[in-house]
């Protein structure tokens, strides 16, 4: 799938994020994956865009055979693009995850005027912002 180019993102971060989901979200400045804290399966603002983000099935071990009995004989069953990822271990690709995305220039003046708590978090190649507006542990 295509790449999203960043004057791509600004033009769609005007779209409402019900529409159709556009092509493969990769990393791009000033974007975010945004969520809510009290529903993370709707989108947190109006204006953000839902997109396909790839998710990867990363683990702390070198083979397969060092995992449990029952995750050992599903590995290759489930998944695509089994392989060693950067730090020695085994990794595969699953199901594609639908987030909601935001262009945020400016993520100082973006808190001011949202005037709710954020939570900044850097999850594997994204980075997520979190309105934290309800209670987790």
């Amino acid at each position: 799938m295509e790449q999203l180019s960043y004057s791509t993102m600004k033009a769609m971060s005007k779209l409402c994020g019900e529409e159709e989901l556009p092509k493969y979200y990769t990393p791009m400045k000033d974007v975010y994956i945004m969520s809510r804290t009290s529903d993370r399966d709707s989108p947190p603002l109006p204006e953000v865009v839902k997109v396909l983000v790839p998710y990867w099935d990363n683990r702390v071990v070198k083979t397969p055979l060092e995992l449990n009995p029952y995750t050992r004989e599903d590995w290759y069953k489930r998944g695509t693009e089994h392989g060693i990822n950067s730090r020695g271990c085994i990794t595969r690709r699953l199901e594609d995850s639908p987030v909601f995305i935001l262009l945020i220039p400016n993520l100082f003046k973006f808190q001011k005027e949202l005037d709710e708590e954020l939570i900044l978090n850097n999850s594997g190649d994204y980075l997520t912002l979190e309105i934290y507006d309800d209670y987790r542990e």
